[in-house]
């Protein structure tokens, strides 16, 4: 299933020209308790996700052993980061399972981490990587909106921004420390990460499990000028630990979009030239 074309306003409004859901039209027809937060349905969704998610994960990681070059049986450590579960045995297990990962396969699950999941699951890999000799660490994240997928809310117009914004998928990638050549091949170095909390936010977002799904709340009007304001300030504060200062029209930028908002504001924070 897929929405949020560009020829309608949610399209324009939220940047994404096409969206893609495990969940459909047939499938939300037939657990009506998904649209009414009056009705409990956490139980139903759950049972989506506990075999959706492993699959949609596996499919990604699968690409990405294939593209590593090695057998999945050399993956020694196992990450997996999503908010669309909350089962034990979780993802992690399944998702082992589904690609014949060994038993002795070191797993780690990070649950109901937000947008900064992938960031946190790269983070630890590379610990993992650098302290393990001849470590492999097979990073998934993985994301059903079904989890949290309701119906419209007067007085939280939220509710379809989010369903605007974000659709479902899974990313994988093998982070290791030295590479065994010819056979690996790697596209990337992590030189350095970091990790930062803006003080005085912990209203801005949040969300938990409820009996009517994965629920939560997004203060928009706050959200966007603290990511822009504090951006400048915190990336400094990043490449200074490093040795050296940048100019930020001399990076590379990959940002984690949240809106277009959020993205618009970063551009004007660090005066980013077009381009």
């Amino acid at each position: 299933m897929w929405a949020g074309g560009a020829e309608d306003g949610g399209g324009r409004a939220s940047g994404a020209d096409k969206r893609f859901f495990h969940h459909t039209e047939e499938l939300i027809a037939a657990h009506p308790e998904f649209l009414d937060r009056a009705t409990p349905s956490l139980d139903a969704r759950l049972d989506i996700t506990a075999t959706a998610a492993p699959e949609l994960a596996a499919s990604a990681a699968e690409k990405a052993i294939a593209n590593w070059g090695r057998p999945a049986t050399d993956i020694t450590h196992l990450i997996v980061s999503t908010n669309s579960g909350a089962h034990a045995p979780s993802v992690d297990h399944r998702l082992a399972l589904l690609l014949g990962l060994r038993p002795t396969v070191r797993p780690t699950m990070l649950h109901l981490s937000g947008c900064s999941g992938g960031a946190a699951a790269l983070r630890l890999a590379k610990d993992l990587a650098e302290n393990n000799r001849s470590a492999r660490v097979l990073v998934a994240c993985v994301e059903l909106n079904v989890v949290a997928f309701h119906g419209p809310k007067e007085d939280y117009p939220q509710t379809l921004t989010c369903q605007a914004v974000f659709g479902d998928g899974a990313g994988a990638v093998i982070v290791g420390a030295d590479a065994m050549r010819p056979i690996e091949d790697p596209l990337f170095e992590m030189v350095a990460v970091s990790q930062t909390v803006i003080p005085g936010t912990k209203h801005v977002i949040n969300m938990q499990l409820t009996e009517h799904g994965l629920d939560g709340h997004m203060s928009i009007k706050d959200l966007t000028p603290l990511a822009a304001g504090n951006a400048d300030e915190h990336l400094s504060d990043a490449f200074r630990q490093l040795g050296f200062a940048v100019k930020w029209n001399d990076l590379f930028w990959v940002v984690h979009p949240g809106s277009p908002l959020i993205l618009d504001q970063i551009e004007r924070a660090l005066r980013l030239e077009q381009g």
